[in-house]
């Protein structure tokens, strides 16, 4: 089993590309947002058998999060789009699934994709005294109670903390 991440097609470790093994093998892929949706898509086109497992309740879980800020609607079409084609190629989808190296073997593969994204960045912030953070994951989910007041610290400088804002103004929070 040769563990691997990051890029389509997907390189393996000592060179090469899924698009370069012989003949039909296993491939397991672990996350099922729009990276590991689209590994799959493009595996299982390269005649591959794929087995995708993901942890939530439903593909491109992360993604949909993002559909619920302002402006940013259009990423779900992208989502519906790759979740139809893993369906229609016939994937094997495991929902409610928390990949272990023990539930991975079942399936003997000879490629592991991990798919699974990044976690959310959290600053750590100096004088906050217990002042709770909040990822931006949690703000546009409303996970948890962000409070009426919001600051947003974007030390990234992403899209991500202005749709964050957005989608906090949406709420009816004071957002600075």
């Amino acid at each position: 089993m040769r563990p691997i991440g990051g890029v389509w097609p997907a390189p393996l470790q000592g060179g090469g590309s899924l698009l370069q093994l012989d003949g039909s093998k296993r491939v397991v892929i672990v996350g099922a947002g729009g990276a590991g949706l689209e590994a799959a898509r493009g595996a299982t086109m390269c005649g591959h058998h794929v087995t995708l497992i993901e942890r939530e309740c439903e593909v491109r879980a992360r993604v949909l999060i993002v559909t619920r800020a302002p402006a940013r609607a259009e990423y779900a079409g992208i989502a519906r789009f790759l979740a139809r084609q893993v369906e229609k190629l016939g994937v094997d989808l495991r929902l409610r699934v928390v990949a272990t190296a023990e539930n991975g073997r079942d399936t003997a593969p000879a490629v592991v994709i991990l798919a699974t994204g990044s976690p959310p960045h959290v600053p750590a912030r100096p004088g906050l005294d217990g002042t709770p953070v909040v990822s931006d994951r949690d703000g546009l989910q409303a996970r948890v109670d962000a409070g009426d007041r919001v600051v947003v610290v974007d030390d990234v400088h992403t899209q991500q903390g202005l749709s964050t804002a957005e989608g906090l103004l949406e709420q009816g929070r004071h957002v600075e």
